[in-house]
């Protein structure tokens, strides 16, 4: 009944992506092969970025005014000297006009930097004004990701370790919930996933972990203040 009576917005779509799915996809593919290189490359900046799968892929014609390009990514270091990137989407789900998708660098093996880098590099003999996720293909000279293709390539991966069907949204979905659960400021990850706060309250998988987190952070936060309140008092009344 509870299911029934459940307003659309608070039922969850897909099952979200994990950061074990990419630790398999990293084990599983072959990164000598510039098409399974692409496909990890696209899986972690997805994740990471909270991005839709369609605004970094596409099955129609490829357009660089609506599709995402190789010569829009920007790299840089932050002021604590953590590297990070940016790429200009000039079309995504919620902004017809474009907007900026942005990641930073994990420093994991999973980490959305290294694995573009590397994607970059192995494809860098290819015209920065094709498509972001492009790969050496032997037919044509190079060809665009395409989403089908993706996620077939994914599925396969994670047959054998993850049966619950993947569904390109589910790396949003996925990204969203993990830097949540890591402590980033819901604020900060709306932000970054360029999400309506309606339709951020659909990504809250973990509840039951996600929200014990945050009221732990408040109270530390809040017992670390009245402790230095109580010490700045002690010190007050010594000197009197």
């Amino acid at each position: 009944m509870a299911t029934v009576l459940a307003p659309p917005t608070s039922r969850r779509p897909h099952d979200p992506i994990t950061i074990q799915h990419l630790e398999c996809l990293r084990i599983a593919l072959d990164f000598q092969d510039p098409f399974d290189v692409a496909v990890y490359a696209l899986a972690c900046l997805a994740f990471w970025s909270q991005a839709h799968l369609g605004e970094l892929t596409f099955d129609d014609a490829f357009n660089p005014l609506i599709h995402i390009v190789h010569s829009s990514l920007v790299c840089g270091l932050t002021a604590s000297n953590r590297q990070y990137g940016k790429c200009w989407l000039p079309r995504t789900k919620t902004k017809p006009h474009g907007d900026w998708l942005l990641y930073m660098d994990s420093q994991c093996a999973c980490s959305a930097h290294r694995a573009l880098l590397f994607h970059l590099l192995i494809n860098a003999h290819l015209s920065k004004k094709l498509p972001l996720f492009v790969f050496e293909a032997l037919d044509s000279g190079w060809s665009p990701m395409r989403k089908a293709w993706f996620l077939t390539r994914c599925r396969h991966a994670w047959s054998s370790h993850f049966p619950s069907p993947i569904l390109g949204h589910s790396f949003c979905i996925g990204g969203t919930t993990h830097l949540l659960l890591l402590g980033v400021d819901p604020f900060i990850v709306m932000v970054q996933g360029r999400l309506s706060s309606n339709s951020f309250l659909a990504y809250w998988w973990n509840c039951e972990e996600i929200v014990p987190l945050f009221i732990s952070f408040s109270l530390d936060s809040h017992s670390s203040i009245l402790t230095t309140m109580s010490r700045f008092k002690d010190r007050l009344l010594n000197r009197n």
